[in-house]
């Protein structure tokens, strides 16, 4: 096993890291390089801990992990801001031998993996006989199946509003939807001024007021671009920008990451139309799941999302 713990190392594993997360079926964007790298520039919250096993010159399995000195745990990179995390393997035989390797030579007396989704390499990995190993549900992840039509699981409530919306909009007269593909950090302008703006209604902030959050953004939005993982929308109407969405898409699932809108034009639900416009897309990509990631908020389930949970594995090295 291979172990990472400087930055430099961990760029020049980007090209090995690429291919494996392109043969895993379940990564997805939150485990790619264009998303943790910047993580870890924009936090460095501790010493890197990357664990690495190759095959000859293969790439097999990666644990994208870090130590936080304060408590001495092993933790993911990406935790905290990232809707799935897990182990990165070519098949489960390349994740437990992964995971085999990295507990036998471990640095810490507690690894945590979390958020981790049903299916995750990481739930299959035990403890054996100088670990524990314990599972708690964090949260749950509503996923939309998409099929045959984008709106064939939409409630027939919710295509009303949708509609309705969307007529509300129009009459405006100049309503146009648009996909960002370049310049990044226009549209993450635009999304932070939303954002804050719905958040400000509530008396609070929002994620998007933290200026490492921000940095951290603003160095992986170029990057998701870049490798064709983001989907990011404005919605423009009444002579402005009302709305803003952030998402992603992989292997046949589009994950709704962030939005924002302007709280003037609620009546007009710029987020519905900008959801349902994101599910269009996806659906004509060939995506068959939609998934709201984390949290258990009613609109989510109001579209007909059903719940996934999401879990917390821990590991504990026995007294």
């Amino acid at each position: 096993m291979q172990v990472i713990g400087d930055l430099e190392t961990l760029h020049e594993l980007a090209p090995a890291w690429w291919d494996l997360w392109r043969r895993d079926a379940r990564a997805t964007p939150f485990q790619s390089p264009a998303w943790l790298i910047p993580w870890w520039r924009a936090f460095s919250p501790g010493r890197l801990h990357v664990a690495a096993v190759w095959q000859d010159d293969r790439l097999a399995a990666l644990a994208p992990l870090y130590i936080e000195e304060a408590t001495g745990r092993l933790l993911p990179i990406g935790i905290s801001l990232s809707d799935s995390l897990d182990l990165i393997a070519e098949n489960p035989s390349a994740a437990q031998q992964l995971m085999q390797a990295l507990l036998l030579d471990c640095p810490c007396a507690r690894l945590d993996l979390e958020p981790v989704a049903a299916g995750a390499h990481a739930r299959a990995a035990g403890g054996g006989k100088t670990w524990t190993c314990r599972e708690e549900h964090t949260d749950v992840s509503p996923v939309l199946p998409l099929g045959p039509t984008w709106d064939a699981h939409v409630p027939a409530r919710k295509r009303r509003q949708w509609r309705r919306a969307v007529r509300e909009a129009q009459a405006h007269g100049d309503m146009r939807l648009e996909q960002v593909e370049s310049h990044p950090a226009a549209f993450l302008g635009h999304l932070g001024r939303l954002h804050r703006a719905r958040w400000e209604t509530r008396s609070e902030e929002g994620v998007l007021a933290d200026e490492t959050v921000q940095r951290f953004q603003s160095l992986a939005a170029p990057e998701l671009l870049r490798a064709g993982l983001a989907r990011f929308y404005l919605l423009h109407f009444a002579g402005c920008v009302t709305g803003a969405y952030y998402g992603m898409a992989a292997k046949s699932s589009a994950f709704a990451y962030i939005g924002g809108f302007d709280p003037a034009f609620s009546h007009e639900s710029p987020g519905t139309i900008l959801l349902a416009h994101a599910m269009t897309q996806a659906h004509d990509e060939g995506a068959r799941r939609f998934e709201f990631l984390r949290g258990a908020e009613p609109y989510k389930f109001a579209w007909g999302a059903h719940e996934a949970p999401l879990y917390r594995r821990i590991w504990e090295r026995r007294p």
